[in-house]
């Protein structure tokens, strides 16, 4: 993510959240934390957790990470699939 990207990932947050005001040490922070993460993975992120949260977000909230429940699932298919590949 470059900072521009950051930037706009920010203003969102703020825009959204009018009582979230960044800082300058902020944006250094976000940058420095979301700078390999992938920006539309992380605006998705954003959008599903304005549609369910009246709270601004956390990083560990929208960083583009699989949730742990999309891990489960994720591991649940795969045991699912080596279960009946190894039955047959």
């Amino acid at each position: 993510m470059t900072k521009q990207e950051v930037f706009k990932l920010l203003a969102m947050i703020e825009t959204v959240y009018p009582l979230c005001i960044t800082k300058d040490e902020t944006v250094s922070h976000w940058f420095e934390l979301c700078s390999q993460l992938d920006f539309e993975k992380v605006m998705g992120k954003l959008r599903n957790h304005i549609r369910k949260s009246p709270y601004p977000p956390a990083i560990a909230d929208i960083a583009g990470f699989p949730s742990i429940y999309e891990q489960e699932e994720d591991s649940y298919k795969k045991i699912s699939w080596l279960k009946e590949y190894t039955l047959k």
